[in-house]
């Protein structure tokens, strides 16, 4: 925990947010890592301002490391129930970069972006051997193994953990119906146009000019490839460039279901 760091989230996280919500349906944001979420936290705050929300950044409270977070949460939540607790009015949870378990998830309004899981792995292995911030003696002993690892072996190594997290969201889709799924690989080719579904769905209302502000902040664009930069590559496919074909047909057999339910080509 980092109450310090998190004064909101520790409040939230003892059962101590109780202040009046604004009349709307909090906002849930689930995404997983690799997938521009932090800058899409940003601009979604650029779209709820003025609106009352207040965001809740548990999975940052709870814990910087980076691979067992979900679960580590889960446990804190099982622990000690009255605790963890969700606000169903005003808020804005995010980013929450797996699936928890939101009670009355229903009485929510729900935006799931999820990325080819081929791409997380390879934008996690750039991010994580040259460019992530080494926050814990955990991570950074993950990094330096990392190091060690070629792009094609660390693909095949953690395919099983990208998987495993979409594959949470998978088994909970009766729980996420009304939820509004946009993919990453739509969200960079039609910023705009994600904003808005984002905006009609939650019953925003924000003018369509100040959507069009909004999303013009953001440029999808890399002139050239910085493995040192946390915005490496953003293009949809990069593995199809990175990988070795045998690695790709791997891949594709151990994700096939992954790839199958939220439709990403083989």
């Amino acid at each position: 925990m980092r109450p310090f760091l998190f004064h909101r989230e520790h409040r939230a996280w003892k059962g101590g947010d109780t202040r009046p919500g604004n009349g709307r349906p909090s906002l849930v944001f689930f995404t997983h890592y690799r997938c521009a979420s932090m800058m899409l936290v940003r601009r979604l705050n650029d779209l709820l301002a003025g609106l009352g929300y207040r965001q809740v950044d548990y999975q940052g409270y709870v814990h910087p490391w980076p691979l067992d977070q979900r679960d580590h949460f889960q446990r804190a939540r099982e622990e000690h129930r009255e605790v963890g607790r969700f606000v169903a009015e005003g808020r804005f949870y995010a980013p929450l970069r797996y699936y928890v378990d939101v009670p009355e998830l229903q009485n929510y309004k729900v935006v799931v972006v999820l990325r080819d899981p081929r791409d997380v792995l390879v934008s996690r292995y750039y991010s994580e051997k040259f460019a992530h911030v080494r926050a814990d003696t955990r991570f950074l002993a993950h990094c330096e193994e990392v190091e060690k690892m070629e792009l094609d072996e660390f693909a095949l190594a953690f395919a099983d953990d990208v998987g495993g997290h979409y594959r949470f969201f998978m088994e909970h889709a009766p729980d996420l119906e009304h939820a509004l799924f946009v993919s990453y690989e739509e969200v960079i080719s039609d910023f705009e146009g994600f904003l808005s579904k984002v905006n009609e769905y939650a019953g925003l209302g924000c003018p369509a000019e100040r959507v069009r502000e909004i999303a013009d902040k953001e440029s999808f664009r890399v002139t050239s490839e910085d493995k040192y930069a946390h915005k490496r590559s953003v293009k949809a496919r990069n593995f199809e460039e990175k990988l070795q074909p045998e690695t790709i047909g791997a891949l594709n057999v151990q994700l096939a279901d992954v790839l199958k339910h939220f439709g990403w080509e083989v």
